[in-house]
């Protein structure tokens, strides 16, 4: 399929889109309000794609739903973090849940707030 730029750029806006829970949009709308840095969402890392990205604090925000209690899915996540962390990020999960309280969004800016910057 050919796109001209602006066509391109828009499928793959939407595309993103896509992958976006509802818990990342009310994340990403808390953050975007109240963090003083820029923050990339569904960004990649290597070959992982990171729900948010803060690269002045090389910060990796996660926002975990339900599969990510399942054995198989935490094994994924701690090697994945792993490396991650050997390349030099700092990785914050929350659970999916808590984006939905004022006390977890809260819970998360402070932990935020802790990163130091560069």
């Amino acid at each position: 399929m050919k796109y001209r730029i602006g066509q391109r750029i828009n499928h793959l806006t939407k595309f993103t889109s896509f992958l976006e829970s509802e818990s990342e949009k009310k994340a990403y709308d808390f953050l975007s309000q109240n963090i003083p840095h820029s923050i990339f969402r569904q960004y990649w890392i290597q070959n992982y794609r990171v729900d948010f990205f803060i690269p002045e604090l090389d910060l990796i925000i996660e926002i975990d739903g339900k599969h990510h209690t399942e054995q198989k899915q935490v094994q994924y996540d701690s090697n994945r973090d792993k490396i991650l962390k050997e390349l030099g990020y700092k990785t914050i999960r929350v659970t999916a849940e808590s984006v939905y309280t004022k006390k977890g969004l809260l819970e998360l800016y402070h932990k935020i707030v802790k990163v130091p910057a560069k």
